[in-house]
C-alpha cells in the first residue's frame, strides 16, 4: 500500500491574523495553488477507540466526502496513522454505492479486493468491530506550495450531532468546534523517508499525488 508522509503541525488564530498571513502568502509566492472546499468525514472507531484508549501508530479509518468549490464531489476511503511524529495517510476513491454500503455495514465485497486498504477496513471491521462514530465537517482554504508544503485554514469545524452518522446528511444539526472568531491553521510538510526506514514504519511508501485526496 502507498502511504503519504508527512509532519504536521496546528495553531488556532483569530480571523485577522489569518487574513494577513494568506495576504502574505499571495503578495510573496506566485506558484502556490489555491483549493477551496468542504470536507465531511466519517470516521469508524471500536469501543476502546471511542474511549480514548487507542493508540496514535494504531490506524483510524474514515469515509470522506469532498466538495470542490465548482461542486464537484469526491468520496474516499481514508487509512490514516501516526509513528515516532510522522503521519502516514493512504487514501482510494469509492463510488458512492460503494460508500453507502460501508455505511450500512455490507462489507464483504471488501475482503478479497485487490486494493490492499479495503482489505485492512474488512479485517478492522470483522476482528475489531470498528463502527461509524460521528461525522466532522470541515470548510477550508489550502495554499499548496510546489516544494512539498500545505498551508490549510480551517474556517469552520463543525460536529454532526443527534448521532448522525449518513455522511451525505444535509439537515441535521452542526455543532461547530472552533471558537467564534477563529481559525484553525494546519501545516503539513511532505517528507520522503529513507528505504530502510520504511520498511522499520509498517512498509511505508512515498506517493505525492496521494495528498490532493485530504490536504
Amino acid at each position: 500500500m502507498k502511504y503519504v508522509t508527512y509532519r504536521e503541525d496546528n495553531v488556532t488564530v483569530n480571523e485577522e491574523k489569518c487574513e494577513r498571513v494568506k495576504k502574505n502568502i499571495v503578495q510573496g509566492n506566485g506558484k502556490v495553488k489555491w483549493y477551496q472546499y468542504i470536507l465531511r468525514k466519517l470516521r469508524f472507531s471500536s469501543e476502546a477507540g471511542k474511549d480514548g484508549q487507542d493508540r496514535e501508530s494504531i490506524p483510524r479509518f474514515y469515509l470522506c466526502l469532498l466538495r470542490e468549490k465548482n461542486k464537484k464531489i469526491r468520496l474516499y476511503l481514508e487509512k490514516k496513522y501516526q509513528q515516532n511524529g510522522v503521519y502516514f495517510k493512504a487514501c482510494e476513491e469509492v463510488t458512492e454505492e460503494e460508500c453507502r454500503k460501508i455505511m450500512d455495514g455490507k462489507v464483504e465485497w471488501m475482503k478479497n479486493h485487490k486494493k490492499q486498504i479495503f482489505q485492512d477496513f474488512y479485517l478492522q471491521y470483522t476482528l475489531n468491530k470498528i463502527r461509524p462514530w460521528h461525522v466532522t465537517e470541515y470548510e477550508r482554504e489550502t495554499a499548496v506550495y510546489p516544494h512539498g508544503e500545505y498551508l490549510t485554514f480551517n474556517k469552520k469545524i463543525r460536529r454532526i450531532v443527534g448521532g448522525v452518522t449518513d455522511l451525505f446528511d444535509e439537515e441535521s444539526i452542526r455543532i461547530s468546534c472552533l471558537t467564534e472568531g477563529r481559525v484553525m491553521v494546519s501545516s503539513k510538510k511532505l517528507i520522503t523517508l529513507p528505504a530502510i526506514l520504511r520498511e522499520v514504519l509498517q512498509n511505508a511508501e512515498d506517493s505525492i499525488e496521494k495528498m490532493a485526496f485530504a490536504n
